[in-house]
């Protein structure tokens, strides 16, 4: 940032070297009359009227006039010297649509040129860029130049400007290096942003990155650069990208201002009113695309000074959210529009005209571009922070995970282990019940075997519970809501159907649950038929998967 701050002083420093204003020194004498005249006047009669006017000889030194369209202006001037000198006149700004330039002698016509619309840059006299005119005073006699100018409406021009060859050259190339050096680094500021787009997938990066491209649009159209380096044989395009610049820019900055400010999240009202400006503005933009002529659209100032007093309102807003980022904000675009007010002063006259010339609107970009880049910078950097913190948090969480599947994992493996360990010990009460029924049987003492069989059925009886016991203090453990809801809404249930639907629940197999039941797996068919009939299931369904769902 630090770098890019003093790049922008860079650009302000030769910009202003580079800014000229109408010199004294140059010439001994030198009046600027406004005419007023309407275009139906052709020149010979201008002349005729302007010659025959005694009230020439009351208008006052001026460098400042406020013309109409279509309006003829007077320039006399005499030089210092008694010699043969050649000027440069720079008349306003290429905004201008068009001028008639005429150099007359003893009211004769002797030169006429022309600059603006319609005039490609081979056809004119010189190679310099819009309204530049060659002058060439042979000697210390007042001579006179008559112009007619075709302006954007109702305005204040910049004021003449003359200069020598050398001096010319030299103020056009710092002006150039400041416009290229600015164009430079919004260019690379638009550049990042697009690629924080590609690689976030966050809109208000592809916004900023659109509203950069148009800026730079307008920047080229209003400085001249463009016309003179990208777009020479097309004077006409200069006037069409000024307002498509000015219009794109104003749509792609109240978009990135939704959803960098996140508007909607506080007021359904400034959004509406910055969605309809996007809406506005994109008619304008459209109607030039449809060839409509831009002077035939609404004052561009006009709506560009509301479109300001809008952000900074929902900038405002945005502040008393308390969104960090929209200090920032909130100062660029305030900045922007204090240098474009004094701009639009200038321009019609209410305001000093040296500050049309030194404070140049594109200044007002720069500052806007340069407080709306820290705050993306800021909101970036609060970004990767809270992606930081997200991430130490997900770490956290995985790792709490982690150890509650390896606590579940423990958990699971001792009751399988218990489940083994009890299955194992049916097993074997199984196989030692069937050798005391052996040995019940070979016993011919009637006495004896009855007592065999009494030992065999408390046997069978202790074990059955003990084991059910045991069995029921893990399977509440891992399922402690089974019974209570399956006896709400079956309590017809008995507790032998209970004890096989545990089983059922725990996974065991119809083989195992007959090996602790100490039965044959051929009667857990009658079980399996008392749950059918007494929870009133269809024969599609099958028990153990009914059994499953609770």
């Amino acid at each position: 940032m630090r770098i890019f701050y003093l790049l922008q002083c860079l650009i302000v420093s030769t910009s202003l070297l580079g800014q000229s204003q109408f010199s004294n020194d140059l010439f001994s004498f030198y009046e600027i009359r406004n005419l007023g005249k309407s275009y139906e006047y052709s020149i010979e009669q201008i002349i005729e009227l302007s010659e025959n006017d005694s009230s020439n000889l009351k208008t006052p030194k001026t460098n400042l006039f406020k013309v109409k369209s279509d309006t003829w202006v007077r320039i006399k001037l005499k030089t210092t010297e008694n010699r043969q000198s050649n000027y440069l006149l720079e008349v306003g700004e290429p905004s201008i649509r068009h001028i008639h330039f005429y150099s007359v002698k003893n009211r004769k016509v002797q030169e006429h040129l022309q600059s603006g619309v319609g005039v490609t840059f081979e056809k004119r006299k010189e190679l310099y860029r819009n309204h530049v005119f060659p002058i060439n005073i042979p000697d210390s006699s007042v001579h006179t130049y008559y112009m007619y100018i075709s302006t954007n409406g109702n305005r204040s021009i910049a004021s003449l400007s003359f200069y020598t060859e050398d001096d010319y050259q030299k103020k056009n190339m710092l002006q150039t290096l400041e416009v290229g050096i600015g164009m430079g680094l919004l260019l690379l500021v638009c550049l990042v942003s697009g690629v924080l787009f590609v690689v976030f997938k966050k809109k208000i990066y592809l916004l900023y990155s659109s509203h950069l491209l148009f800026v730079i649009l307008f920047i080229l159209s209003r400085s001249g650069v463009g016309f003179r380096y990208l777009w020479p044989d097309y004077p006409e395009w200069n006037l069409i990208f000024m307002r498509t610049g000015l219009y794109g820019l104003i749509i792609f900055v109240s978009l990135f201002t939704i959803y960098f400010l996140r508007v909607r999240t506080f007021s359904k009202v400034l959004t509406y009113l910055l969605f309809v400006d996007v809406l506005l503005h994109t008619i304008f933009l459209v109607a030039i695309f449809l060839r409509i002529d831009p002077m035939d659209l609404p004052k561009a100032t006009f709506s560009s000074f509301l479109h300001s007093i809008l952000l900074i309102v929902v900038g405002i807003a945005a502040i008393r959210r308390n969104l960090k980022q929209a200090s920032i904000y909130t100062v660029g675009i305030i900045l922007f529009s204090i240098v474009g007010i004094i701009q639009i002063l200038a321009l019609y006259g209410v305001a000093p005209l040296n500050f049309s010339k030194l404070i140049a609107l594109r200044y007002g970009w720069y500052l806007e571009v340069f407080f709306l880049s820290l705050a993306v910078a800021f909101r970036f950097k609060s970004v990767l922070f809270e992606n930081e913190q997200l991430l130490v948090k997900n770490k956290l969480a995985e790792l709490q995970l982690s150890r509650a599947k390896g606590a579940i994992n423990e958990v699971e493996q001792k009751i399988e282990t218990r489940n083994r360990k009890l299955l194992s010990s049916n097993i074997e009460l199984t196989k030692r019940m069937e050798e005391l029924t052996i040995i019940k049987n070979e016993v011919n003492d009637t006495e004896l075997r009855k007592k065999l069989e009494r030992l065999i059925e408390n046997q069978d009886s202790e074990h059955t519970s003990s084991n059910w016991e045991a069995f029921m203090s893990i399977f509440e453990q891992i399922h402690p809501s089974f019974f209570h809801r399956i006896m709400q809404e079956y309590p017809q249930l008995t507790q032998n159907d209970l004890r096989y639907a545990a089983y059922v629940k725990m996974g065991f197999s119809s083989k195992e649950i007959a090996s602790i039941l100490n039965v044959q797996v051929d009667s857990l068919k009658n079980t399996r038929y008392r749950i059918r009939k007494k929870a009133g299931l269809d024969s599609s369904i099958k028990v153990n998967d009914f059994l499953m769902k609770y």
